[in-house]
């Protein structure tokens, strides 16, 4: 069985992927970060074996995942219905430690007729 949260981030200037991931026999734990401007790309994977440590609910809308171990720690919460939280610190991504801290809101969009 595949589980997995992703999170993409987009602003005129910055992408961010987060993901935390099992398929039951490996864990794998990655981020991606390109430079628009720059052109510079740099993504890292941590894997698992036997996903030890990976904690994933059985849908997107209940529960948190999280992964840490060492300096590494991935954290993405529900606060409520509309909204969601992701903390990471990944140290030495890219030669400098990547930490983000992101709230996102989630707007329905309402069907016009």
């Amino acid at each position: 069985m595949k589980r997995w949260q992703y999170f993409g981030i987009t602003t005129p200037t910055h992408f961010f992927s987060f993901t935390i991931s099992t398929v039951g026999y490996l864990g794998s734990i990655f981020c991606l970060r390109p430079g628009f401007h720059t052109g510079e790309y740099h993504e890292e994977t941590v894997t698992v074996p036997f996903g030890t440590g990976v904690v994933l609910p059985r849908n997107s809308t209940v529960g948190d995942c999280h992964y840490a171990k060492g300096g590494l720690h991935l954290h993405f919460s529900i606060e409520n219905d509309n909204e969601r939280r992701l903390d990471v610190t990944w140290p030495c991504f890219g030669g400098s430690v990547l930490k983000a801290n992101v709230r996102l809101q989630l707007i329905r969009a309402m069907n016009r007729l």
